[in-house]
């Protein structure tokens, strides 16, 4: 972009390069690492990590409710994916709107012949709630969609930026400024002796 600061940093090995309005990431740079669970979190693995391999394991898995069907399936989803769960009759919930916050606890299983869904990662399993818990319950309409962050209007987002935080859009560029920025850090201190002052 002509006349813009431009600053050159590394992502791991990717090269990113940063503008002053935007950042541009290679293909290759985006896929991150779905395994993020921190020493103070309480959930056991994200929605974006279970796979086959993973079919019997117990699983603690927090998120927000992304759809709802025919009472007995819930989407999942957090900042690294989504996954199925499976809601037997004595624990569904009709009081569960979109974006609610939930924990879950249950068993991967794999899904029924004929049901897995080759678009998902975790296409071929769901979790089977053995207990279902709602942190944060979600109004039923939202001023801004979450989904289709393109058609809200800047003003909106900016005024609700605690839900436009959640986009996979938005959760996507927290995570690469992170990873910037403590890049940078750590070749500035290793390499050239910084002294940070806060």
């Amino acid at each position: 972009m002509a006349g813009s600061l431009k600053k050159i940093c590394m992502l791991g090995k990717k090269m990113c390069v940063y503008t002053a309005t935007r950042l541009v990431i290679p293909k290759e740079a985006k896929g991150f690492s779905t395994r993020a669970i921190t020493t103070f979190s309480s959930r056991t693995h994200t929605c974006g990590e279970l796979r086959a391999g993973d079919v019997d394991c117990q699983v603690t898995l927090c998120g927000w409710v992304k759809y709802q069907r025919m009472g007995q399936f819930v989407v999942l989803r957090d900042s690294y994916g989504i996954i199925q769960l499976f809601m037997p009759e004595e624990k569904q919930r009709s009081d569960l709107p979109f974006e609610s916050v939930i924990r879950v606890h249950g068993v991967v299983r794999r899904r029924p012949k004929g049901q897995e869904n080759q678009k998902m990662a975790t296409g071929d399993i769901e979790v089977l709630v053995q207990d279902l818990e709602v942190l944060n319950k979600c109004k039923a309409i939202l001023p801004v969609d979450i989904s289709e962050r393109c058609k809200t209007k800047e003003v909106l987002r900016l005024e609700y930026r605690y839900l436009d935080l959640r986009s996979r859009f938005m959760q996507h560029n927290l995570r690469v400024r992170s990873q910037m920025v403590m890049k940078m850090r750590e070749f500035l201190c290793n390499n050239h002796a910084l002294f940070q002052v806060s």
